[in-house]
């Protein structure tokens, strides 16, 4: 695989050159400037543990295992994880189920519309569940938070743009009355349901694109990742997890991986250079 940080340290070089010379794009200055920021953040909050610890990692909550193991009973959409898995087979069978364990009701337009959630986008969302249950690979990610089954939840996962469009294609014709379920519906009697006074439209309305969608659904919860990057699959071989080799390249990237501490440290210490480089050249351009 290329080394994305080279490339990104060199492009980052050739974008203040050509500032030097009068023609360089704000917009492309501004995305490199957030892409490196990014990338810092994400080696700070991930330096201190053992890549085999972010690969091997279940989140603090009622419903996850304190560490993946097998689980070959898992239920149909979560089968792909049975070689390694941070959920139960029970688990698994109330993720296939129209009201799953967290009491999410996928009809909450029902009532307005006098539609249910189609099959096949239903079948996405258990998809979700599964990779949100069952995915060990995901603890670059982890952040903490405060609910009443969880202290963790992950953030920003890269999902491979051709998952989130399909995942967009099968849910698009459906309704929803918010753009973030997590914060924008009420649980009212511990379901899901529509806030007072919002109005269903078509998910295609609601989002207008894939990647809108997939990142804002659930609050930021997925990051849209073309697949020529480290990205993660919600289907799979069950014999082979890719998620783990996504896992491994991020970490990589971010120089996470069997090298020193110091190699690492140096890699931050780099990339937080370029990032101070990209953002004097972004005010020098403001103020030009």
């Amino acid at each position: 695989m290329p080394n994305i940080r080279s490339k990104i340290m060199a492009s980052s070089s050739r974008s203040v050159a050509t500032l030097i010379t009068g023609s360089f794009s704000l917009a492309l200055l501004v995305s490199h400037f957030v892409l490196l920021l990014l990338l810092i953040d994400g080696k700070r909050q991930v330096h201190a543990s053992s890549p085999q610890r972010l690969l091997n990692y279940c989140l603090d909550s009622k419903y996850h295992k304190s560490q993946p193991s097998s689980e070959p009973m898992l239920k149909d959409q979560c089968r792909p994880w049975a070689q390694s898995a941070c959920c139960t087979a029970n688990v698994t069978e109330s993720a296939h189920l129209e009201i799953n364990h967290y009491n999410f009701d996928p009809n909450h337009c029902e009532v307005q519309t006098n539609h249910k959630m189609s099959g096949k986008c239903m079948q996405y969302f258990i998809r979700d569940t599964c990779f949100f249950d069952c995915e060990p690979n995901i603890g670059a990610w982890v952040e903490k938070v405060n609910r009443s089954f969880a202290t963790e939840r992950f953030k920003f996962v890269p999902l491979c743009a051709s998952e989130c469009d399909a995942w967009f294609d099968a849910c698009k014709d459906d309704y929803t009355c918010t753009h973030n379920w997590s914060k924008g519906l009420s649980w009212r009697k511990g379901r899901s349901k529509c806030k007072q006074g919002s109005s269903c439209r078509r998910i295609s309305e609601v989002f207008a694109t894939p990647k809108n969608f997939c990142e804002s659904v659930w609050d930021d919860s997925f990051s849209y990742v073309p697949d020529t990057q480290p990205c993660m699959r919600l289907t799979f071989d069950p014999r082979d997890n890719p998620n783990r080799r996504a896992a491994k390249n991020y970490l990589s990237l971010l120089g996470i991986d069997s090298s020193s501490k110091r190699h690492t440290e140096a890699n931050l210490a780099t990339l937080t250079l370029s990032t101070a480089l990209l953002l004097a050249a972004l005010i020098n351009l403001t103020l030009d």
